[in-house]
């Protein structure tokens, strides 16, 4: 009898010890639950950084060291007689980080790819307002100075990279590049740029003012008008065709008078 109650006694305490071991694990399980749910919160509340993004379509110019600090992208073009191969669609893109101004002040590097199946001649587009975008003011990415002629910022882009291979001292050809050519800044927010791009290539230019991607929009190319020149030969050939029409009305109102008599 004694045996039999010691044994009993043996198995509760086993059985206490057991359930207070039990508490133990799960206060534990509990702990490292809480632990990884309050780390999981935490990491949730700080923002997911963005990959870098760099355009290696400009070259370095001045603070500009990675390249474009813009980046346009061709997605769709139309051809147009008299104009060329219009760009009708683009997408612009920042750097990240973004690199601002290649000149430490307000000048901004952009560069042009194309990304369509075939090759784009024009690129209309316009800058919002304020900007200064077409107000040249003489510090171009190509700008030069000195005989020979050097470029003013370190590092600065390869001459054979600028308008006809050389650094310049005039505007607006200093913030060309050799693929492109500004055929119009008559307005000081809205220009024109030609790169003659292929499938795939990709070009560069430069721009005064701080722009930022919002405020480079697609442009509608600019009606043609005929040249004088092609004016005489355009009314000369519709008068011949009202003299011809007046003779043809003229014969059939003869013809008729005759018939009648």
């Amino acid at each position: 009898m004694m045996f039999e109650l010691i044994s009993a006694l043996e198995v509760f305490v086993r059985l206490h010890n057991g359930f207070r071991l039990g508490q133990v694990h799960l206060a534990e399980s509990a702990k490292r639950c809480f632990v990884l749910a309050a780390g999981l919160l935490a990491f949730g509340a700080f923002p997911t950084l963005a990959s870098p993004i760099s355009f290696s379509e400009c070259p370095a110019v001045g603070d500009d060291t990675s390249g474009c600090e813009l980046l346009i992208t061709v997605t769709a073009t139309q051809g147009m007689p008299g104009i060329g191969i219009v760009a009708t669609a683009f997408t612009v893109t920042t750097s990240n980080p973004d690199q601002g101004s290649y000149d430490g002040g307000d000048g901004t590097l952009i560069g042009v790819l194309n990304d369509t199946s075939g090759p784009v001649s024009n690129i209309y587009f316009t800058v919002a307002p304020g900007t200064g975008s077409f107000a040249f003011n003489g510090e171009g990415a190509c700008k030069g100075t000195g005989m020979p002629l050097v470029d003013i910022y370190s590092p600065a882009p390869p001459a054979g990279d600028c308008l006809n291979g050389q650094y310049w001292t005039t505007d607006a050809m200093d913030y060309a590049s050799a693929d492109v050519t500004f055929l119009s800044f008559s307005l000081a927010d809205a220009g024109i740029v030609m790169p003659n791009l292929a499938s795939g290539a990709s070009t560069w230019f430069s721009l005064p003012g701080d722009i930022t991607a919002s405020e480079i929009t697609l442009a509608s190319p600019p009606t043609l008008t005929p040249e004088p020149s092609m004016l005489i030969p355009l009314l000369a050939t519709l008068l011949l065709f009202v003299v011809a029409g007046r003779r043809r009305r003229a014969a059939g109102r003869e013809a008729s008078r005759r018939t009648n008599c």
